[in-house]
């Protein structure tokens, strides 16, 4: 079972968003039943002026994309828009004889949406903590991953 909440608000090119979650897993007769919880909080602010307010659709519970007041085009000089974000996470996924670990970590992020169906991300994470895994730390990539830094890009197609 998941017992979970989110909140999010958007005012003008700035929003701020934050959700929990807690999992609770039945393991019948053998054990007692576990319990994992993890949160994020992240803010947001679209430098070129767009605002998310108008792609939230409430059926759905989310907002849609992001529409550029103009589309990225060379001929024309639109430049597309350019969104700002920064994100901190928070997960623990031990509990009894399991030790899946406990994470934190805090993401910076540069968003270009060239029109509502193409985006790139530019995307720096670090790792604060990343412990009590129960993985062996010689069998580990990584180890407990304590002060690990993370600069990945991706592109984004959707229609």
């Amino acid at each position: 079972s998941v017992v979970g909440a989110e909140a999010a608000t958007v005012f003008g090119p700035f929003g701020v968003e934050g959700e929990y979650s807690h999992v609770m897993v039945d393991r019948r007769k053998r054990s007692k039943d576990l319990g994992f919880d993890g949160f994020h909080v992240q803010a947001t602010w679209s430098l070129t002026g767009e605002s998310k307010a108008a792609s939230y659709k409430i059926k759905d519970g989310e907002f849609k994309r992001l529409k550029p007041h103009q589309y990225f085009s060379l001929s024309q000089g639109g430049i597309g828009a350019w969104e700002l974000a920064a994100r901190y996470g928070w997960i623990n996924l031990n509990d009894q004889d399991i030790k899946g670990g406990k994470a934190q970590d805090f993401t910076v992020a540069l968003n270009w949406y060239l029109n509502p169906n193409i985006r790139m991300m530019f995307d720096y994470t670090h790792v604060f903590k990343n412990t009590n895994h129960g993985i062996n730390k010689s069998a580990s990539t990584f180890g407990n991953a304590e002060g690990l830094n993370i600069f990945q890009v991706r592109g984004q197609l959707t229609f």
